[in-house]
């Protein structure tokens, strides 16, 4: 399980359709892993990937549903992707969202 991190300045997208940069390296991620956006400081949520296709310096998501969660701390925002540096078990649901908490 490969998840990425990306950072938005703006609203995070509600669209299912993802465009990550990445001219210097391929993006070791696969269906079934999650997409999470940073936003404002603080993880926003999660997207399921549900099909990746590399482009020239662009990779393309195709993302399931949006699922709000959190981390009982600050995300600093950056350019380009991270892979996932917190372990799952620190995020947090919002009630609607609790049984992806295991998934």
């Amino acid at each position: 399980m490969t998840d990425i991190v990306v950072s938005s300045r703006r609203t995070p997208p509600v669209g299912l359709v993802c465009f990550v940069h990445t001219p210097d390296r391929t993006l070791r991620t696969h269906a079934g892993d999650r997409l999470y956006i940073i936003h404002g400081g603080t993880l926003w949520g999660w997207c399921g990937i549900v099909d990746v296709v590399p482009l020239e310096r662009v990779t393309r998501l195709a993302l399931a549903d949006v699922h709000r969660a959190a981390l009982p701390c600050r995300c600093r925002s950056f350019d380009g992707f991270r892979y996932r540096w917190w372990d799952r078990s620190a995020e947090r649901y919002h009630v609607a969202d609790e049984h992806h908490r295991h998934h």
